[in-house]
């Protein structure tokens, strides 16, 4: 997929103040939207959905008796409401509590989705709409709800209502939802004041030196990592031991949440739930265990590390960048132990062999070299300008 970055990128960048005006479209409340697209789902999600059905609205909040998109327009009319903007399409009614994912409905503009599939050997890129959901995006939402209600796992999104728009006959739509915070964990993202210039010289002189006092991972204002990172594998272990995975494009830092001193994490418009059998088989766990792996790798607190993998084959540079991701991920050590403690019928031998194979696997290079500052991200990343990622908070 050819990527039109130059036509993307305006579309991303907006004023942190946005004005949301009625447009044409439908309102419809989460339990008729499930029983008009619940077919999007799979046997095995469309039964979590329906046993969880009694927690889905049957009504719309009484704001909105149409819906409403991100105006452009300086001058607006009464009914203008004004909200604050959650990265590049969606928006929060601070005082209402609601949150609007999909609310910026562009014709004919897609983003770049990578996509991993269960089964699969290598990523893909696809095309997504780019301001608004599709229907199957709702839907796998509403199917994260479900699963995380049903397993008594900690969410703090609650789904209220979806409008529907008609682009010219295109029909896109946004996920209204009710939380009492959409203040992400990245925007307390500390450095300890380095530049990447400072980080790489400093590693350069901490390898010839031997002494380091600097701690090898980013930190998080005001959050203790050692309780953020036992929190944040909990989660994640059981949600994929239960079957549960956010896809490569919604596993990153920027959907991590913290609430009255409890951990969540947000946004699952490619969540899946595949059946998770007490006696897998050799290939379904090489399968599970490239899957866990390369969503904790996308989701990883980035390590404060410089490493120089020119010339070297994959396989080695994979290896390297390995090592010091494990030595140093405190994510990686707590998330471990748990996903064995949730797959306790599995076989432990087997479990080993795979995690070693899946370490040479492309996948795991591809991820694990945006995990720390190394020589090949350094030479093909693209100026902060020209990045697709908008972070939520800013």
């Amino acid at each position: 997929m050819k990527l039109e970055r130059e036509k993307i990128i305006p579309h991303l960048r907006q004023e942190k103040k946005v004005n949301l005006v009625p447009t044409s479209g439908r309102v419809i409340s989460i339990r008729d939207f499930v029983k008009q697209n619940v077919a999007c789902l799979t046997n095995l999600e469309i039964g979590i959905v329906r046993k969880a059905g009694g927690l889905l609205s049957n009504s719309v909040p009484k704001l909105f008796p149409q819906p409403v998109i991100i105006s452009s327009a300086e001058s607006l009319g009464k009914e203008a409401l004004a909200a604050t903007a959650i990265g590049s399409r969606s928006v929060y009614l601070v005082k209402d509590k609601l949150k609007l994912k999909g609310c910026k409905p562009i014709k004919d503009l897609y983003f770049p989705h990578e996509k991993l599939d269960f089964g699969d050997q290598r990523m893909t890129t696809k095309k997504i709409s780019f301001g608004s959901l599709s229907a199957e995006n709702v839907m796998r939402e509403l199917l994260a709800y479900c699963f995380f209600k049903s397993n008594k796992m900690p969410i703090l999104h609650s789904p209220a209502c979806v409008f529907e728009y008609d682009l010219q006959g295109d029909k896109t739509y946004c996920l209204v939802s009710k939380t009492p915070s959409e203040l992400r964990l990245e925007s307390k993202e500390d450095f300890y004041g380095f530049t990447l210039r400072d980080l790489i010289r400093h590693r350069m002189r901490v390898q010839e030196l031997k002494i380091d006092i600097l701690p090898k991972e980013e930190r998080f204002k005001k959050i203790t990592m050692g309780w953020y990172t036992q929190e944040k594998a909990a989660v994640l272990a059981k949600m994929n031991a239960h079957g549960g995975f956010r896809g490569i494009l919604n596993s990153n830092l920027g959907n991590d949440l913290v609430y009255k001193k409890k951990f969540y994490i947000c946004d699952f418009d490619t969540f899946k739930v595949i059946p998770i059998p007490e006696k897998p088989s050799p290939r379904f766990i090489d399968n599970f265990i490239l899957w866990s792996m390369a969503e904790l790798l996308k989701s990883s607190p980035f390590i404060l590390e410089y490493v120089d993998i020119e010339g070297m084959p994959k396989v080695v540079a994979a290896k390297k960048l390995w090592r010091i991701y494990s030595e140093s991920s405190s994510l990686w050590k707590n998330y471990w132990p748990n996903l064995m403690k949730d797959l306790k019928t599995w076989d432990r031998k087997e479990i080993a062999r795979s995690l070693k194979k899946n370490l040479r696997h492309g996948v795991i290079h591809d991820l694990i070299l945006d995990s720390m500052l190394n020589s090949a991200v350094l030479k093909n990343t693209y100026q902060p300008e020209m990045s697709f990622y908008v972070p939520h908070n800013y």
